[in-house]
């Protein structure tokens, strides 16, 4: 008897327990395969329910008012008609996956998109689909919670790039992830505005205005990312607390990396290469750009073959700059100020390719090394004679400057120069991450 009443009352303990695990499995999903069924089905679901689409094209445009999950299984084609956005998340706890959607509408002031969110949503995922049309690939405004991941998106290669909408335009998304996209012929690859903790990481991006671009952007981070055939690789701009690391970007016209009133951030191991304009007369393409930037963390990153190493202007004297290599420049700094600005710290600066003051028995240059010289600035103000920046007459100009160790009042200096570039990691035990501003929010 009493083995019996302890079994009842296990069931009983149990019951509930084996009431909501029913509860909480996925339901068997409800299965679509016209624009009609479609329709019935995204009017008649419930929250929590999931609508899977079977092959076909589907020629229409939907609104998603339920927290469901949309599925496609392969040969789902979505088709927008060329006009208008071809879904709008109107719910909450929305998750879009495994869809084809092509020619939506290109209206981008009026946010015409693959997928277009509402504004005041939480939990949105948009997961592994493939979109091909002319305006936004994703666009998500004042939102929380969303994750755009292992999507490959796009534009339309006839429009000029600022007619083409971003690839994932995110403003005022707090919360976001952005990881393992594709991003191709857009406007912007990635575009987050006003945000609050973000994760990029992972993407690849190819032919645009700026693969990365941040703007007021706090607590964010961006890394292992690609962007190539850019006019910028990653623009960094009015934002605090970034911290932007392991990317890589090339063959760029405008520049690498820019940092536009950007303050209280760290940019480190990134790697940037061929950043040039093409255009004769133009302004030379930089690596690196600082702009009214201050009090950043810029170390251990690679600026290569670029017609201008580094340009710094409208502030920028607190930036922190060393453990960086400058390889193969033409100019290698311009610097457009009144101090004399020494980027070195702890008694590490970095490795110029250009300087040829160096020590066989020491890791470092045996004497400060001006990257911008009287030279560079005679090129600057007088372009047209900077066919001769390689030439033997200007070397030996250059070495007699070196060794008469007259410093200016005002410019960059670099008071210990490394004197190989594979130093830059091994010089010293203190990381980067010590000096990160970026702090997670709790």
């Amino acid at each position: 008897m009493n083995s019996l009443y302890r079994a009842l009352v296990l069931a009983v303990a149990l019951a509930p327990g084996l009431v909501n695990a029913d509860f909480e499995k996925e339901p068997e999903p409800i299965r679509v395969a016209s624009v009609s069924q479609l329709h019935t089905a995204l009017a008649s679901a419930a929250d929590g329910d999931v609508i899977l689409m079977e092959p076909g094209i589907y020629e229409t445009h939907f609104e998603i008012d339920k927290s469901i999950r949309l599925l496609g299984q392969t040969g789902v084609i979505l088709d927008a008609m060329g006009t208008g956005s071809a879904i709008l998340v109107l719910s909450s706890n929305v998750s879009i996956e495994n869809l084809f959607i092509r020619n939506w509408g290109s209206d981008i002031s009026d946010y015409n998109s693959a997928i277009e969110v509402d504004e005041h949503l939480n939990n949105i995922r948009i997961v592994n689909n493939q979109m091909s049309g002319p305006g936004y690939g994703v666009r998500i405004d004042v939102c929380n919670e969303v994750v755009v991941d292992s999507n490959i998106i796009s534009g339309d290669p006839a429009l000029p790039s600022l007619r083409r909408g971003d690839g994932i335009h995110l403003k005022e998304v707090n919360n976001a992830t952005v990881t393992n996209n594709v991003i191709n012929t857009v406007r912007d690859g990635i575009y987050i505005e006003s945000g609050h903790v973000s994760t990029v990481h992972g993407n690849q991006i190819d032919t645009g205005r700026y693969g990365i671009h941040y703007m007021y952007a706090k607590q964010g981070r961006g890394f292992d990312n690609s962007s190539t055939n850019m006019n910028g690789g990653y623009a960094l701009m009015g934002s605090e607390s970034l911290e932007f690391f392991g990317n890589h970007t090339h063959a760029n016209d405008e520049f690498g990396i820019l940092l536009n009133l950007t303050n209280h951030s760290s940019v480190y191991n990134n790697s940037v290469s061929h950043i040039n304009n093409p255009e004769v007369g133009a302004e030379p393409a930089k690596a690196l750009y600082l702009y009214s930037a201050d009090n950043n963390q810029i170390t251990d990153n690679i600026f290569s073959h670029a017609d201008l190493g580094v340009y710094m202007a409208l502030g920028g004297e607190n930036n922190r700059i060393y453990r960086n290599q400058f390889i193969s420049n033409q100019i290698q700094v311009k610097y457009v100020g009144s101090h004399l600005v020494d980027w070195s710290f702890d008694g590490i600066g970095n490795y110029w390719s250009s300087n040829l003051n160096f020590s066989l028995s020491t890791k470092l240059a045996l004497e400060p090394y001006r990257p911008s010289d009287a030279l560079d600035r005679l090129f600057w103000i007088y372009p047209e004679v900077q066919f001769l920046m390689n030439s033997p007459v200007v070397s030996v100009l250059r070495w007699l400057q070196d060794k008469v160790q007259i410093y200016p009042e005002v410019g960059v200096i670099d008071s210990f120069p490394l004197q190989q570039p594979n130093q830059t990691s091994s010089l010293t035990d203190k990381k980067v991450n010590e000096y990160s501003y970026y702090k997670p929010v709790d």
